[in-house]
């Protein structure tokens, strides 16, 4: 797929996705629990950062907004449990 960035003088660029990005990923406006006991933490996952494998997430109890590693959407210990 190809598309026009909007500055440069009409230069194409392609953009391409990972194939299993949707099962990485968590979706865009999911909901996710800290799965840590000492932290009471819902967060809303935003937008993503491929590059850096992060995911930018906002805290619904104190409205923060953060970065997240990929890593600890995972529902274990240490990390977020869908809500």
């Amino acid at each position: 797929m190809a598309q026009f960035c909007g500055y440069g003088g009409g230069h194409e660029r392609k953009l391409s996705y990972h194939r299993d990005m949707t099962t990485q990923y968590p979706a865009i406006g999911s909901k996710w629990k800290e799965r840590d006991v000492r932290v009471a933490r819902t967060v809303q996952i935003i937008r993503y950062d491929v590059a850096k494998r992060r995911v930018r997430i906002a805290c619904l109890e104190t409205e923060r907004l953060t970065w997240a590693k990929l890593e600890r959407f995972n529902g274990k210990s240490g990390g977020y449990a869908p809500y």
